[in-house]
């Protein structure tokens, strides 16, 4: 492994363990783009650390040293050997080498795994949720398919989260506390906020309760600061990061279950309902979404609110499959 490589595995290894700075995360994303073999290598590597299902917070792997021992034992072979300049020598070359490679991958994801006891970790399934309680006081609930890990002396204050969840933050003494996802950190000193981050969407939403939220973009300089009443959203396609002054009120329904529109737009409550009842609504005509609608439900019930809404705003409602169409003259 030449020394270029070392240092963007090195580089690579810190930003998934969410070590890396601004700067080091664009350094190692333009590095992967430069060709199709840097990119090959980032990839490969971040599968390997995929597979080990840990996030320890360094690699106790020397690649340097095994790889000069390696070329040390080579050297002397290549001596004896290639006077001959046999083609069995360059085999035996190409074999060695792959050995080698794999030997080292293999080290890496050992030591992941054998530090997997440092790491807490709380998984929920379809349709369940779940309510944790971190070591510093501080509580979470998770809502379904949602990943939720920590390092188990929880010093710094800081969690992983792939899904959505809802936080209560306990202050101590100063002491920040992170939420880390794929794309996005959000720091806080005590605070409750709802943090939505599913890995088939590509967006990661932040919605404040009390308190007042750090939200920024992960590899970029767009940050903002939140306070209750108030969200924002990171697009990842676009790679932009809007803040609303107004918090949709539907951000924690899968929490409190309820359901309460107050003279929203219909794109606002298609967007709601969507994220609620996990389904796709669409439209043949752009101005229904500029229709407003008030309404509030307590176990929302979806064709319950569909035939209130096309009642309200003198919409058809079609379904397809697992997709809803409205149709319908719409508003200016």
């Amino acid at each position: 492994m030449d020394t270029k490589e070392t240092k963007y595995l090195n580089l690579l290894s810190k930003v998934l363990n969410n070590e890396a700075t601004s700067e080091e995360e664009k350094k190692l994303k333009l590095w992967s783009e430069e060709n199709s073999e840097n990119k090959a290598f980032v990839d490969t590597n971040i599968n390997n650390w995929k597979l080990s299902g840990n996030y320890a917070k360094d690699i106790p792997v020397d690649t340097d040293i095994a790889w000069n021992n390696f070329e040390n034992k080579l050297s002397k072979v290549i001596k004896k050997e290639s006077r001959s300049g046999s083609i069995k020598f360059l085999k035996k070359l190409q074999i060695a080498a792959a050995f080698t490679l794999i030997s080292l991958s293999l080290l890496w994801l050992y030591n992941f795994n054998f530090r997997s006891e440092d790491i807490t970790k709380f998984i929920t399934s379809v349709e369940e949720n779940k309510e944790v309680e971190l070591p510093d006081g501080s509580h979470v609930l998770m809502n379904e398919n949602s990943v939720l890990s920590f390092n188990r002396n929880f010093n710094p204050r800081s969690v992983t989260l792939q899904g959505e969840a809802f936080f209560e933050v306990a202050e101590q003494d100063g002491d920040q506390f992170e939420i880390l996802t794929e794309k996005t950190k959000t720091t806080v000193l005590g605070t409750s906020f709802n943090v939505r981050a599913y890995a088939a969407e590509n967006s990661v939403e932040v919605a404040v309760l009390s308190g007042k939220v750090a939200f920024e973009a992960i590899g970029n300089t767009q940050k903002t600061c939140l306070m209750p009443n108030e969200k924002a959203v990171y697009n990842a396609e676009s790679d932009k990061l809007e803040a609303t002054e107004k918090s949709d009120l539907n951000s924690i329904a899968w929490k409190t279950g309820q359901l309460i529109f107050e003279n929203n737009t219909v794109s606002e409550v298609t967007e709601s309902l969507e994220h609620f009842f996990d389904i796709n609504i669409s439209t043949e005509n752009s101005k229904v979404l500029n229709c407003h609608y008030t309404g509030k439900f307590e176990e929302p019930d979806l064709n319950e609110i569909l035939d209130a809404l096309a009642f309200s705003t003198n919409l058809q409602i079609k379904k397809v499959d697992n997709k809803y169409i409205l149709i319908g003259q719409g508003c200016e």
